[in-house]
């Protein structure tokens, strides 16, 4: 049996779910309730990308069509990762941000740069300003 390339993405988030779960065990209950929402919202969301891809054909295409832009994607989230603790949660996510669109190809610098803004915008929010959780500061900022 070929499975379809969804139904084996699924799979692959499915794992990454178990290892997001299995990594807050130690986390305190109320510290942890925001992250187990996500988690279980993506894995009940993956069965269903699993299911729905069980019954598609698996067709003669390649399981990535465009090899270069998950190379960048994976690369600069490798990048963005590493920054996050000495820049900052905040100023490495917004350039993080901008910094994928264009490299994906989005052309408009004024959306970019307000989509970053408000993405940025909005998990500070909801992080620091609604559940008084501290993010890396990094050296420029300090949250």
């Amino acid at each position: 049996m070929v499975l379809h390339r969804d139904s084996i993405a699924a799979l692959f988030i499915l794992l990454l779910v178990a290892g997001g779960w299995y990594d807050l065990q130690g986390v305190a209950t109320d510290a942890a309730m925001f992250p187990r929402l996500i988690l279980g919202a993506m894995g009940i969301l993956a069965v269903v990308m699993f299911t729905t891809g069980l019954r598609r054909a698996a067709p003669d295409m390649p399981f990535v069509e465009h090899a270069r832009n998950l190379a960048i994607t994976v690369g600069l989230t490798a990048l963005y990762i590493i920054a996050v603790e000495p820049v900052g949660y905040f100023p490495a996510t917004f350039v993080f941000v901008a910094v994928l669109a264009f490299t994906l190809g989005l052309r408009r610098p004024l959306l970019v740069l307000a989509s970053s803004a408000a993405f940025t915008g909005a998990v500070w929010l909801v992080f620091v300003a609604a559940f008084s959780r501290r993010l890396p500061p990094g050296f420029l900022f300090d949250n």
